[in-house]
């Protein structure tokens, strides 16, 4: 799941460079299919975010856990197909994949870290929005990772920092969405 959202990263970086084309379209039944298992995540975290509360109607549960099967079912029952599509597709990207200049790279990085930074000091009381950029720090995280040793010391991005955000950011989100799951119940 990781080393997807880490492709997807690397893609959405290189989506306005000159020589891509094509491979932010190649992604998108790999994104379908992320989706499709992102659903059973969502159901599986939702009801670990409760299972710590008393209060929960056992109805509620039993409810979350026959649409969890459900989906889980159906996403099972088209594995091999799913998995035949997935390496079809992470075939043709890798074929496609281009050298990418690091100075494009760095501008790219410096211009998104500029406006998490600036997106952050705006409306931060809004808590869908805190998960927005929190989700664009794990963007620019993932690809990070990705990046030659040459090109990420001429960044010099505090990880260390931006994980520690993202993660309160996280902990927080989560914190709202078990209170607003547990009125739901």
């Amino acid at each position: 799941r990781i080393d997807i959202k880490r492709l997807k990263a690397a893609l959405t970086l290189l989506k306005k460079h000159p020589k891509n084309g094509t491979l932010l379209k190649l992604f998108r039944p790999v994104e379908k299919l992320f989706k499709q298992a992102g659903a059973i995540r969502t159901i599986d975290v939702n009801l670990d975010l409760i299972s710590g509360y008393p209060d929960v109607k056992k109805s509620f549960i039993s409810a979350q856990q026959r649409i969890r099967n459900k989906k889980a079912k159906s996403f099972n029952a088209a594995f091999k197909y799913n998995s035949q599509k997935l390496e079809s597709c992470c075939q043709k990207i890798a074929l496609l994949f281009f050298e990418v200049d690091g100075r494009y790279i760095i501008r790219k990085f410096r211009k998104q870290i500029h406006k998490i930074a600036d997106s952050l000091v705006k409306d931060s009381q809004l808590i869908e929005k805190l998960h927005a950029d929190r989700k664009k720090i794990k963007t620019v995280l993932y690809t990070y990772e990705l990046l030659p040793e040459s090109v990420s010391k001429k960044l010099e991005l505090n990880k260390r920092y931006l994980n520690k955000l993202q993660r309160t950011i996280g902990d927080l989100h989560d914190s709202v969405l078990a209170r607003d799951i547990l009125a739901e119940s």
